[in-house]
């Protein structure tokens, strides 16, 4: 929760830092071999939507999955008119994203597994 806390507490910042790089860049690795043409996306700890906003207006709907209110507000506003639908929901449950028994043809995780502790 202080992670989460801490997102909260910086989340102006964050979006600056994340809106700095585009998604292509960030994701230019895998995207030409593993990016579907089309279909549905989970994307986990979506932040300030940046990813989000760039799968959707590739043609994506998207669900935006991200557990600080200050991050997700600032996606809100980025995808806003949008195929993105956002989830207040947290790993390692997922519990928000799994009552929607949705199957997704990509599911996005970027930056993300630092923050899940280890059991």
């Amino acid at each position: 929760m202080k992670t989460i806390e801490f997102y909260n507490e910086h989340a102006d910042s964050f979006n600056q830092q994340y809106l700095s790089q585009s998604a292509e860049t960030v994701h230019g690795s895998w995207m030409d071999k593993y990016l579907p043409v089309s279909g549905q996306v989970l994307d986990v700890g979506a932040g300030i939507g940046r990813d989000a906003k760039w799968l959707a207006e590739l043609g994506f709907d998207v669900i935006a999955v991200e557990p600080a209110l200050g991050l997700r507000q600032h996606g809100q506003l980025l995808t806003d008119k949008l195929s993105v639908y956002w989830l207040d929901d947290i790993l390692p449950e997922l519990t928000q994203t799994y009552q929607l028994q949705t199957k997704f043809d990509l599911i996005l995780l970027s930056a993300v597994w630092m923050h899940i502790p280890s059991s």
